[in-house]
């Protein structure tokens, strides 16, 4: 048995789950072709979070996909270098889907969080943040 790691990383926004059959049928693509070469890959996502709602949570359980979820530390910190597009904050929707998937069960979870000259100096802040939550 032959085992590799496919990312799948989202190119400009963060509409990833916007199309849930489509990604269902890619993961599906995806398994059936290397496991009929026994190559059996594990498959990750990286997201910002915001749309992971319960289809979003199911799809990923059913396809047994790790997910890294974009979150920088605190609300604060976070709302400073991730905010939406339109200029308001982020947190509390990456919040919320974080709690989706954990309610779910899901164990798949990563985080990214990405040092800036923007934040680098509040690193300990950062650091207590993942400690506690």
């Amino acid at each position: 048995m032959i085992g590799f790691q496919i990312s799948l990383t989202k190119l400009k926004g963060d509409n990833m789950f916007d199309a849930l059959k489509v990604k269902n049928e890619c993961v599906e693509w995806i398994r059936k072709f290397f496991e009929e070469k026994e190559i059996y890959p594990e498959i990750s996502i990286e997201t910002n979070g915001t749309l992971l709602d319960e289809k979003a949570v199911e799809l990923l359980r059913n396809n047994n996909i790790h997910l890294g979820v974009s979150i920088d530390g605190t609300d604060v910190i976070h709302n400073t270098q991730r905010p939406y597009m339109q200029g308001n904050e982020s947190f509390n929707k990456v919040v919320s889907g974080i709690r989706n998937l954990q309610n779910a069960g899901y164990e798949g979870l990563g985080s990214i969080t990405v040092i800036t000259k923007n934040n680098y100096n509040k690193i300990n802040e950062i650091l207590d943040f993942f400690a506690k939550d």
